[in-house]
């Protein structure tokens, strides 16, 4: 049997565009400029198509400015490994990643529960460029814009990977439980942009040691 066509539906801010929850299991769009792909016979576990859209205030007299495809914000795999120095952060999305983004901003932010107790977070963000960031709640903080953040981020097809060398970040746990989760915006400088937003995996966390 052959891969599920693409369904898509080109949602603008209008305040007709709604949100349904159809089948308590396939949400439909009423989005701002995007296209939900559905996937085929083949998705993994995790599923494809499990979103989470969020109307938002959008305004109806905002010009038309191109479509975004909602499953650039759809988690089909994500990984945490190392590799020679530096710890891999690494997601797989259902449709290849668009860079830039002219008007919409698209996070990934990798949510890190330390066995010491710690709590870290490394985030990705694509907009007008791609950036990185790490960050604790004991007051740690490094990113690409600045150049401080010790690695990088690259995007390639359909994955986004930022990679840290942790032995430059003091007291970077070694070992963690961690979750991904996903935020797609339609406008980005808006505070109540309509969005799309998706986690990994769907239930409990998973644990890296390295």
């Amino acid at each position: 049997m052959g891969e599920a066509k693409e369904h898509p539906r080109r949602l603008y801010p209008r305040v007709s565009a709604l949100v349904f929850v159809v089948g308590g299991s396939i949400l439909l769009v009423g989005l701002v400029l995007l296209v939900l792909n559905l996937g085929g016979p083949n998705a993994p576990a995790e599923g494809r198509g499990d979103l989470t859209y969020i109307q938002g205030e959008a305004d109806p007299n905002r010009p038309q400015q191109g479509q975004l495809v909602a499953s650039v914000a759809d988690v089909t795999d994500a990984q945490v490994k190392r590799e020679d120095d530096q710890l891999v952060f690494m997601a797989e999305v259902a449709t290849g990643l668009p860079q830039p983004l002219k008007i919409s901003a698209l996070e990934f932010r990798w949510d890190l529960a330390g066995d010491d107790g710690s709590t870290w977070t490394v985030a990705a963000t694509i907009d007008k460029t791609n950036q990185a960031t790490v960050f604790s709640t004991e007051g740690f903080g490094a990113g690409t814009v600045d150049d401080t953040l010790p690695g990088g981020v690259s995007v390639e097809g359909d994955v986004i990977e930022v990679r840290i060398n942790t032995e430059e970040i003091p007291d970077f746990p070694t070992t963690f439980d961690w979750s991904l989760s996903t935020n797609l915006r339609a406008f980005r400088h808006e505070t109540d942009s309509p969005r799309v937003q998706d986690t990994f995996p769907d239930e409990s966390s998973l644990n890296f040691e390295p």
